[in-house]
């Protein structure tokens, strides 16, 4: 048994010696494939051994790469070289990414209202009272001249139609814009586009996201918009209820859609542009606003109380103020002093409230209470006139000036121009207008019977 063991261990020696030659061609053979298949080598063995056939697959095709190839050094293995183009492939990403970051903050910044994608907020609709008309509104004052109001007027296009009898030509006749800048509860600006479609005011706002999306979100910051675009178009009740009296004694106003006088969103900026007028021609009033508006408003808008008193006086004066400069910046500090809300200065039915607020630290009460008694004023208007009248800077023009804009009509706001229009369309001489009080006392005539 011996003898057997050992010739059947010398067989399987030969054979093994005999396959051996067969064994390493194979090895050579698909060296390759078991690299790319990954194929663990006792297997490999054990399936030659075995007499098991070997799957032969196609080789995958060798990866793509977007990084281009580098050289290889001398000292270098294919492993290193490896890691090395890596290195340099994010070496590059983070090149690419400061050099967009630096093209970014060298492109000089874009205005608002020159990107490409302004971002704007719904439409906002009024309901308006039958006969009101915007270019009648906007035109009835002279303050839609003044900025930062920018009054588009309507377009009046010609049209021929042809019929039986031959052509005849018509005229469609469409509702101007009106474009300016409101203030929100927080000082941010946003930009009103002003249209009429019929009996429905449409407003479009635009300007900086932040401005627009909290208008958008925020119902106390939309009824702050309404409230003035109420105030400077004349759309309370209570106007309505002013304009019908006025009507049923002027047809004509009536007829021509006039009786409702243009003012601006709040009290604060009547009370700029009353200053502005004063002792000055009409050219020198435009200029003094549109400087006003763009040396010291926010984003050309007029100017806050907040942003008047903390201007340099040299700046003001740069805007060709003279003598105002320094009469507006003490009445910003009243208002600033006094801690009136802007909901309280956009509110027309709260104009009393907000001037006694801020003309409660003024002087002089006395005397304007003995001057509004002598013309006759009672109630309501004459605490307004009293108010108005102590206002620093303000005189008796500005003062009555100030109370037409609050709907005040019992006393009239006279100047140059009203001795012109008494001579030219009443047919007044000359003679019964010689100095301001006797203008101001023909113009109580004429008008005293409209109240």
């Amino acid at each position: 048994q011996q003898q057997q063991q050992q010739q059947q261990q010398q067989q399987q020696i030969s054979e093994q010696n005999s396959m051996m030659p067969s064994l390493h061609a194979a090895e050579q053979q698909y060296s390759a494939v078991d690299a790319r298949q990954q194929i663990p080598a006792p297997q490999f063995h054990a399936a030659l051994l075995g007499g098991a056939d070997l799957v032969m697959q196609p080789p995958r095709p060798p990866r793509q790469s977007s990084i281009p190839p580098r050289k290889c050094a001398p000292n270098e293995s294919k492993m290193d070289l490896d890691s090395l183009q890596l290195v340099d492939g994010q070496k590059q990403k983070q090149k690419q990414k400061k050099k967009q970051l630096h093209t970014r903050k060298c492109q000089p910044r874009r205005h608002w209202s020159q990107s490409p994608a302004v971002p704007r907020c719904r439409r906002l609709a009024i309901r308006l009272s039958e006969g009101w008309s915007l270019p009648c509104v906007v035109c009835s004052y002279g303050f839609c001249m003044l900025a930062p109001v920018v009054w588009e007027p309507p377009q009046v296009a010609g049209m021929t139609s042809r019929g039986s009898g031959g052509s005849s030509s018509t005229t469609v006749q469409q509702c101007g814009t009106l474009r300016r800048p409101l203030r929100l509860l927080g000082e941010q600006v946003v930009h009103a586009a002003v249209r009429q479609h019929g009996q429905r005011l449409i407003v479009e706002f635009s300007g900086r996201a932040a401005a627009l999306r909290r208008a958008n979100d925020c119902p106390e910051e939309r009824a702050h918009m309404c409230r003035q675009l109420r105030r400077m178009l004349r759309l309370e009740h209570e106007d309505d209820m002013v304009v019908a009296k006025f009507h049923s004694m002027h047809r004509r106003a009536k007829r021509e859609g006039f009786g409702r006088l243009f003012r601006n969103p709040s009290l604060w900026e009547d009370i700029v542009k009353t200053v502005l007028l004063c002792n000055c021609g009409w050219n020198r009033t435009l200029t003094m606003a549109r400087k006003l508006c763009k040396l010291v408003g926010t984003e050309g808008d007029c100017p806050s109380a907040k942003e008047l008193a903390a201007a340099p006086l040299a700046v003001l004066r740069k805007a060709g103020l003279g003598y105002r400069a320094a009469r507006l910046q003490r009445l910003a500090a009243c208002v600033v002093a006094s801690g009136v809300q802007p909901r309280l200065l956009c509110d027309a039915k709260e104009s009393l409230v907000a001037l006694q607020a801020i003309s409660a630290s003024a002087e002089g009460a006395s005397s304007a209470m003995k001057e509004a008694s002598a013309h006759g004023l009672r109630g309501p208007p004459l605490f307004m006139y009293v108010a108005a009248r102590v206002l620093p800077g303000f005189g008796e023009f500005a003062a009555r000036n100030l109370l037409q804009l609050c709907g005040v009509y019992s006393m009239v706001a006279v100047d140059s121009e009203t001795s012109r229009h008494l001579q030219a369309r009443r047919g007044l001489p000359p003679s019964e207008l010689v100095n301001p009080a006797a203008v101001r006392d023909a113009a109580d005539r004429v008008y005293r019977r409209y109240g």
